[in-house]
């Protein structure tokens, strides 16, 4: 398994609508086996366990015997979860881990727990394969086989041989926790799984054994995490005007302030370095896209750039085309100021190479789709042509922490005085904001646009 740089957290389906409750949607399964086992179905590796598994419920908790038993869930679900449980181990060492969490189509890259191994005197999380069901010989990684790169520890300071896991699975991506209550958490770095599936279900592995017919393995209030099924919410068709938006600009480069209009029921900018800025602040986890358009001029800087307030040295830039330079190009850099006329942000030269992503124009018009997609302190950007594809940057670590943020959408190139050579369509945001989830502008001719410029 090779060490990922660029990584994910959630990012949720276009349906999907956040809630204060999780950041995927809501809690669908709450467990804490005092039914028994009827969300679940149990297995084994039958290469290691002929006579099959031998798992039971021992006072409310799922006791484990042997290694290599599991239990899997019924339901499926998508690719954007959290599974969280509770630990615990009696007696015995393992020559693997205590437990192995697996999501069924991505079993490369299953969440491994181990309490103690031998003199080593650490809790220890770490990303490895899953066993096989059948092969004796597939055990799936153990202490020293499974990659050192999201190997984690926690100094056991006395404590007790209990805590709580938590595998998280988004979009393509996971990565792997355990939190002891007295001591505090530890987690794997994001990884890119690159499994692409539209459900799956998912396995709690116990992997050591102990005395014959003890359960010195066992787990507890089980919750998984995850958009309810069907779930969508109301679309702000912005029927009552531009009242979710103000406007500004760079006053160090435009001191009369912005210049921007609706034409044609699109949202034209005139001159380089103004911007829109949403007025409700969104969470963490938000995906905004919209329709950009150019109509003449060439931009020594990009077209456009979207700017999360709260992290804008990772802007998404998108350029349709500069120079000779015959293609659509979308890279991530810094935004600029909205005072100081030297703070023009990234440039087309200057900006981050390793997120560089062009595509060819094949004689295509100047248009497309731009996205932005922040969650959880990691970003990707991308951009579609109807007719060509998309192109999109690895996701990226940004840094940052909040709680909420605005943001803005730039236009970086202008045009013949008074034209709108810079349009934008079709805004639309998907994340959290209090009891707005998500809204859609077509900025409709006749809007007023009342703006006013920030001030950093």
């Amino acid at each position: 398994m090779h060490k990922a740089t660029r990584l994910l957290c959630v990012v949720v389906g276009l349906v999907v609508v956040f809630s204060g409750a999780t950041v995927f949607g809501e809690t669908v399964l709450t467990d804490d086996f005092s039914g028994g086992l009827v969300n679940w179905t149990t297995g084994t590796n039958t290469g290691i366990n002929p006579g099959g598994p031998d798992i039971s419920v021992v006072n409310e908790e799922v006791a484990f015997s042997q290694g290599h038993d599991y239990i899997e869930t019924n339901s499926s679900y998508g690719d954007d979860f959290e599974i969280s449980f509770q630990v615990r181990r009696t007696v015995g060492s393992s020559q693997n881990f205590d437990f192995l969490v697996e999501v069924v189509e991505a079993p490369d890259f299953s969440g491994l727990m181990r309490f103690r191994y031998g003199i080593e005197d650490y809790y220890v999380i770490n990303i490895g394969s899953a066993p096989s069901t059948t092969d004796p010989s597939g055990t799936g990684d153990g202490v020293d086989t499974c990659d050192p790169d999201y190997r984690q520890t926690l100094d056991r300071q006395g404590e007790d041989n209990i805590g709580t896991v938590t595998y998280t699975y988004s979009n393509g991506a996971m990565k792997f926790a355990f939190t002891q209550d007295n001591l505090g958490t530890i987690e794997t770095p994001w990884v890119s799984t690159g499994a692409t599936f539209s459900s799956t279900k998912i396995r709690i592995w116990a992997m050591g054994s102990g005395p014959s017919g003890d359960g010195t393995r066992l787990i507890d209030n089980v919750r998984i995490d995850a958009p309810a099924p069907g779930t969508s919410g109301s679309v702000d068709d912005f029927s009552g005007g531009l009242g979710n938006w103000i406007v500004g600009t760079n006053t160090g480069i435009n001191p009369l302030g912005p210049d921007v209009s609706i034409v044609n029921e699109e949202l034209a900018f005139s001159q380089a370095y103004d911007y829109i800025e949403t007025r409700d602040s969104y969470g963490a986890s938000f995906v905004i896209s919209f329709q950009a358009r150019r109509t003449t001029g060439s931009s020594q800087n990009f077209d456009f750039l979207v700017e999360v307030v709260e992290a804008p040295d990772f802007s998404g830039l998108m350029r349709f085309q500069y120079g000779l330079q015959d293609y659509y190009a979308i890279n991530i850099g810094s935004a600029p100021s909205t005072t100081d006329p030297s703070g023009t942000g990234d440039g087309v030269d200057t900006c981050d190479p390793d997120y560089l992503q062009t595509l060819d124009r094949q004689g295509e018009d100047n248009i497309g789709t731009v996205t932005y997609t922040y969650s959880n302190g990691v970003m990707k950007f991308a951009f579609t042509q109807d007719n060509l594809g998309t192109i999109e940057t690895p996701w990226v670590d940004t840094g940052a922490t909040f709680s909420s943020t605005k943001i803005r959408i730039w236009a970086m190139g202008s045009g013949p005085s008074g034209a709108g050579t810079r349009l934008i369509d079709n805004v639309t945001i998907f994340g959290g904001t209090g009891d707005q989830s998500i809204f859609a502008d077509g900025f409709e001719t006749g809007d007023t646009i009342r703006w006013s410029v920030t001030v950093e």
